[in-house]
Order: C-alpha cells, then structure tokens, then sequence
C-alpha cells in the first residue's frame, strides 16, 4: 500500500510537516505508527483482509494520515521533542492538526499476551479521529457564507484513500490564498454523512473522485468538472487543465495572469 512508503530513510522531521500539512487539507489527524515495517501492529494498520472487523478497521485509518515510524528511526524522529523519551515496542500517537499531541497508546495497552489487541486499536481509532460535517449542513452553511461574503462555493468530492483526490486537496491548499478569495471551499468525502442526498439534491450526475461543483450562494450550478469526454478528475493533462480554467473563469474575478499561474501549476503537484 502507499502508506507503507512511509518508512523510506528520508528526513523525518520534513515528513512530519509534510503530514501534518497534508492533515489540514484532507481534514484528517495524523496517525503515528511506531513499529517496523513487518510488524504484527503494522499488519493490522494497513492489513487487507476481508475480515469485516478488518474492513471496520481499514475504514477509520482512512480518516488519518498515517505516518510510520521504524525502529532505526526512533532516535531522528524523537529529537523533535513530541515524547519525552524514546520506548521500545509499539506505540500509536494521534496528532492534532497543529502538531500536538492528542492521544498516545503504548506498547502495555496495545499488547495482550505477546499479540497486538484488534479491538483496543479499533477503539482507540474510532474515539480519536476528525468529526467530517453533514454535507447537507455544511452546504447550507457554505451557502450563508458565499452570500455574505459575494463568493461562489468550490464543492470538492473526494475519497479519503484516492491519490488524485489528495493531489487535489494538496493543490487547493497550496493556493489557499487565491481560491479563498473567490471561493468559499466545502471539502467532501465519502465519510461525510449525507453526501448521497447532496448530490441528488444538486441534481448532478456524479460519477468518480476527484469531482468538483461551484455553485452559487443561491445553489445555482455554475460550472463542474465533468468535461465532453467525463470528469476531468486531477486536471492532469491539457484538455482537462482548459476544462478546470473555464471553471474559474466563469465563477471568479481570477485575473488571466492569475489563472496561468493555477493552471502551470497543476503541473507541480506531487
């Protein structure tokens, strides 16, 4: 799986940033896994079995970034301070959005009679992940905001575990100043109660993730990223990056200079 590139030799203290950065625009706590890569606690994090306690399971780590930390990188990673000293076995850290910690589950609590216990990892998941909003709520709410403000609303639809979706989040956000003064930005995923209901009462035809929508403080559609050929996803390629552009173009103010920048830019999104 792709998390599992997460124990490469790299600077860790960059990829904690890199985390907790991504954690702001996935809206998602991090995740620290403090184990080898073989390990009984790494299995059950990013395991596949078709198990539905492991199903359950796999579904709440998708509502972190999930960021792994092998044994011969304890002693770089802890000088950044997060725990005061450094433990051996397992441990699971919850981080919130800032870098703080929120919750640490160690090595005693996690292992019962020489196994890792499913369920406590389970509960301790479930207790500690990002509430998501009610995304009729929170379209309503988007909608109050765009009319106050004299904005449209970008609606993005997203997967928690799909790779063009983060790239588009990564995107978003490293162009958070432009698009927020256009747009009041309403994220969505799959974990968001009420998405289904969303989309019918927009009365769009939705189909794959990334999907984007604007929409305008009154609800009216204005643009989306479903193109002649289908939706566009990550605009990725030259077609698609001329759909995204008459996007903006006919929902904002975005200067020509400005969109060329956007556009170039999409080109640069790991």
């Amino acid at each position: 799986m792709q998390q599992i590139s997460a124990f490469a030799y790299d600077d860790v203290d960059k990829r904690l940033r890199k985390s907790l950065r991504d954690s702001v625009a996935l809206n998602k706590r991090v995740l620290l896994v403090e184990a080898s890569p073989n390990s009984q606690l790494t299995q059950l994090i990013f395991g596949a079995s078709t198990g539905q306690e492991d199903i359950e399971r796999l579904a709440v780590v998708n509502s972190y970034v999930v960021h792994c930390i092998g044994d011969s990188q304890r002693n770089q990673f802890f000088r950044s301070g997060l725990h005061s000293e450094i433990e051996r076995g397992y441990r699971l850290t919850v981080l919130e959005q800032d870098g703080s910690i929120r919750k640490t589950l160690t090595d005693d609590e996690l292992v019962e009679r020489g196994t890792v216990n499913a369920k406590v990892v389970q509960q301790f998941l479930s207790a500690n992940a990002l509430s998501v909003p009610d995304a009729i709520q929170a379209l309503e709410d988007a909608k109050q905001v765009a009319t106050q403000e004299g904005k449209n609303i970008l609606v993005q639809m997203s997967g928690p575990d799909c790779g063009p979706c983060i790239r588009l989040s990564r995107y978003l956000a490293d162009h958070h100043e432009l698009f927020s003064r256009e747009y009041v930005h309403l994220h969505l995923d799959s974990r968001s109660p009420h998405r289904g209901e969303l989309i019918e009462e927009l009365h769009v035809k939705f189909k794959g993730v990334p999907w984007m929508v604007i929409v305008s403080g009154e609800g009216e559609i204005i643009a989306t990223s479903d193109a002649d050929s289908g939706n566009i996803g990550f605009p990725a390629g030259e077609k698609s990056q001329a759909h995204f552009r008459a996007m903006l173009e006919r929902s904002s103010q975005l200067s020509p200079e400005e969109l060329d920048l956007l556009i170039t830019d999409l080109n640069s999104v790991e």
